[in-house]
């Protein structure tokens, strides 16, 4: 069952600008960015349509208030095939993971990328955000605080936001993690408590204009629920 009416998925090409060196022959080598990038059949808003199309938001996540974005790497061949898929940072949860490997995966051949007047193999990133209509939690995997990381067993487990309110509460870097402030900000509004729930979603647009997830949700989220 597909819940694209509760998602919203947002979609960009990332490109770094170097080129592999290891390679055997011409043939072998990999780009990152060429003179004709490679191309969806389409283009790019056919490529957000076929994600949008195909994309199944894990049923569970749904339920649980989960979300988050994962950050895909493939290859475009010199023939247009995908290959090579894989997560350069995900969700941190499996089954939303596994979605977007999958997705990817499903793609057509592209046109190739150029380079030089010859079809090159062309390396791309993509982001693909896994996002509800309502607030919701995300897991940043690369945060090292033990209470932050205390909370992902509890929101897989759907355990009550009163136990995540307590645990992030008592974290010492409630003041100025952003990530911790934000599941903060929506345990508060799951539970009812729309006043705490605003003061931690200001706080982090005081702390950060950082144009990363957490910081552009609580600026959503102050527009459409906090009326000050």
């Amino acid at each position: 069952m597909k819940f694209l009416a509760c998602i919203i998925l947002f979609f960009s090409v990332e490109l770094s600008f170097a080129q592999t060196t290891e390679a055997k022959s011409p043939k072998d080598e990999v780009f990152t960015v060429v003179e004709y990038m490679p191309e969806f059949p389409g283009g790019i808003a056919e490529l957000m349509k076929f994600i949008k199309a195909n994309i199944v938001y894990p049923k569970k996540y749904d339920v649980l208030n989960l979300g988050g974005k994962a950050f895909l790497k493939f290859k475009v061949t010199d023939e247009g095939k995908i290959e090579n898929v894989h997560m350069l940072k995900g969700t941190g949860f499996k089954e939303m993971d596994d979605e977007a490997l999958r997705v990817i995966s499903l793609m057509p051949d592209w046109t190739p990328g150029m380079q030089n007047g010859r079809k090159v193999n062309v390396f791309f990133n993509v982001p693909i955000n896994f996002a509800l209509n309502r607030p919701y939690y995300i897991y940043n995997i690369s945060n090292k605080s033990e209470n932050y990381i205390k909370t992902k067993e509890l929101l897989e487990a759907g355990k009550k936001e009163a136990e995540i309110i307590d645990l992030l509460e008592s974290d010492p870097n409630k003041k100025t993690d952003l990530d911790v402030m934000y599941n903060l900000g929506v345990a508060y509004y799951i539970s009812g408590n729309n006043k705490k729930a605003c003061k931690y979603f200001k706080a982090i647009l005081e702390k950060s204009d950082e144009k990363i997830t957490v910081v552009n949700n609580a600026k959503e989220y102050l527009q459409k629920y906090c009326s000050n």
